[in-house]
């Protein structure tokens, strides 16, 4: 039987290959960018067979395939199941915000905010359980920071 995804070649779907550094993962969140530049950013997430977490940013060129790590890892520590959003501000500031999300072992309330033009971070702080559900509805991400490493990510236990 063939997977539903599939086509014969002619359909909108097409398998885009990750970057050798970039591990199998669930759990990431992705956003693109609302212009013509074509770009899809993955963040964070989570392997199942290495309990790994991560808290890496990589940017997808959908045009060419092509997958760049960001020089920008989050700040925060990494998770899985978190979302998030890109905005543009009628100023032209265009953000990356990051909310929620869990490492296995704690739920995180903190919403991070990432400046495209000047690449920094910020954490903007806690948000209360019912505005951070509300949010993660909305499409927005929040991460934290904790945990050791795994390589790229932290362990669960």
């Amino acid at each position: 039987m063939a997977s539903p995804c599939a086509t014969s070649g002619a359909g909108p779907w097409v398998e885009v290959a990750l970057h050798e550094e970039c591990v199998g993962r669930a759990g990431h969140a992705t956003t693109q960018r609302a212009d013509s530049r074509g770009h899809l950013y993955l963040l964070g997430g989570h392997n199942p067979s290495s309990g790994c977490y991560y808290n890496d940013v990589w940017r997808l060129h959908v045009p060419s395939g092509e997958w760049l790590r960001q020089p920008w890892d989050g700040p925060w520590s990494p998770r899985a199941y978190h979302t998030a959003t890109l905005l543009e501000r009628p100023q032209g500031q265009r953000q990356l915000w990051v909310v929620g999300g869990t490492n296995g072992h704690k739920c995180f309330d903190e919403l991070w905010v990432l400046d495209l033009e000047s690449e920094t971070w910020q954490n903007v702080g806690k948000v209360s359980m019912l505005p951070l559900v509300i949010l993660a509805r909305l499409r927005f991400s929040l991460p934290s920071d904790t945990g050791s490493s795994c390589g790229d990510g932290a362990p669960v236990g």
